[in-house]
């Protein structure tokens, strides 16, 4: 690791410290927009996407170092690379996850996370374009490599920035552009999804290892690991060969940019259809370690089912399906997490939606009894065999296929829901008279008391 310790007459170790002129000077992002831009390569930045988009399917621990060298590449830079939050004894670091250039021999650098060039980036969550940054940072001289300019662009994991993807300019006469920005922006969703694929694996791997020690099943265990894995590379899979042929239309169709935004919104809604996959795949592994954490407040069934009405709406609407909402109590309360409570319901709602025809109609329902608020989620729908009742909310169970047209998932959304309503002091259970016949899901929650005025 380079020390972080300052020379001499140098600034401090935190952003306030550092002379605001000598900020000013460093810190030159706004010259972006005053820097006459080169014209934008799309075929060359097409081909690029589609080798990420291939890498991410074949060979995922890969995808960090490609995304470096492309940077590098596609901007002319001397060298570039992805940096990542990683939590040390000592404390949270950057480490250089995927480098290329000049840089590409030090794979085993961190800097500090707290007063650092990613660091700052992450704190003002923005791009930022820095001149000689060493002004600011003095350990950077311990790089033994010049550092003219760096263009820095953070990328994050639901909604909280964990890493930066950079390139560096390592002689005067090269400096960085609006459109050098723009690439790095663009190559920086990828390092994102790559990060979260990686260290979901790694966290699969740690937890599989654990189960052979722990447990005597082993046999068990090794049938649902091979069948979540089937199950996760079929998910993964059809997006990104989407991306791929999408990103293979861009660079064919790479002189007529009118032509080439419906593939790129295909790429949109294809990355955020796997970022979802990875988001619930997160869950499940904070679920099973034991670190999911609740932001606990009083809040009303009401605010709870209206922001899982919300969660849900792109789907309901896709699906021609709509919901009937009958609420006993709108003041009911109850303790706990909105955002966690919201995810069992449009959980359960989007099941619903999944399971039955369109067009068609989702009843919700609540009412207190026995100094608990009972919600009620029911659909006419394909229903649930009576030997199915309880196993459903198991990790990775799967119904007999006969979902509508766009079912599937990984099975896990009904296990994730009964974990956070039991992390409530809650409990939930399914009814159904059987195949053909529709489901119901009950939620009970103890009743809040108001707070006192």
């Amino acid at each position: 690791m380079i020390a972080t310790a300052q020379a001499s007459g140098a600034p401090g170790n935190s952003k306030a410290d550092i002379p605001a002129e000598l900020l000013r000077e460093v810190v030159t992002t706004e010259v972006l927009d005053s820097r006459r831009s080169r014209q934008p390569n799309h075929a060359s930045e097409a081909a690029a996407l589609i080798e990420l988009a291939e890498a991410m399917v074949a060979s995922p621990d890969a995808v960090l170092d490609k995304v470096a060298n492309l940077a590098m590449q596609l901007c002319g830079a001397g060298s570039a690379g992805v940096s990542v939050i990683e939590e040390t004894e000592a404390g949270p670091v950057f480490r250089w996850r995927g480098l290329a250039g000049r840089f590409a021999p030090l794979s085993a650098v961190t800097l500090p996370r707290d007063f650092s060039p990613c660091g700052m980036v992450l704190d003002e969550r923005t791009t930022l374009l820095m001149d000689q940054p060493v002004r600011i940072f003095p350990y950077i001289a311990d790089l033994k490599e010049p550092i003219h300019e760096v263009l820095l662009v953070p990328f994050e994991r639901e909604g909280v920035p964990i890493g930066t993807v950079w390139v560096v300019a390592h002689q005067e006469a090269k400096q960085f552009d609006s459109e050098d920005a723009r690439v790095i922006g663009s190559l920086s969703r990828f390092a994102s999804a790559a990060v979260q694929l990686t260290d979901l694996r790694r966290d699969a791997e740690r937890m599989a290892v654990q189960n052979a020690k722990l447990n005597a099943t082993l046999a068990e265990t090794n049938r649902q690991k091979d069948m979540f894995l089937g199950v996760l590379g079929h998910e993964l899979r059809d997006p990104l060969s989407a991306i791929s042929m999408a990103l293979h239309a861009l660079n064919k169709q790479a002189e007529s940019l009118g032509m080439a935004v419906p593939a790129r919104d295909i790429i949109e809604r294809q990355v955020a259809h796997m970022v979802r996959l990875v988001n619930d795949l997160l869950d499940l592994t904070r679920v099973s370690a034991g670190k999911l954490q609740l932001r606990e407040e009083r809040v009303t069934v009401r605010q709870v089912l209206d922001r899982a009405i919300e969660l849900s709406q792109a789907r309901l609407t896709a699906h021609a399906h709509s919901v009937s909402l009958t609420l006993g109590d709108n003041d009911a309360l109850v303790l706990g997490d909105p955002d966690r409570l919201g995810q069992v319901f449009s959980n359960l709602l989007t099941n619903a939606s999944k399971f039955s025809p369109a067009p068609g109609s989702i009843f919700v329902s609540s009412e207190v009894r026995d100094r608990h608020v009972v919600v009620r989620v029911r659909d006419s729908g394909t229903g649930i065999p009576p030997d199915r009742l309880d196993s459903i909310f198991n990790m990775f169970t799967q119904l007999p296929a006969t979902a509508p047209a766009g079912g599937g998932g990984l099975g896990i959304g009904l296990a994730i829901a009964r974990q956070i309503v039991q992390m409530h002091g809650g409990i939930i259970r399914a009814t159904s008279d059987g195949i053909g016949q529709g489901s119901e899901f009950t939620v009970m929650l103890p009743v809040a008391e108001a707070p006192v005025r």
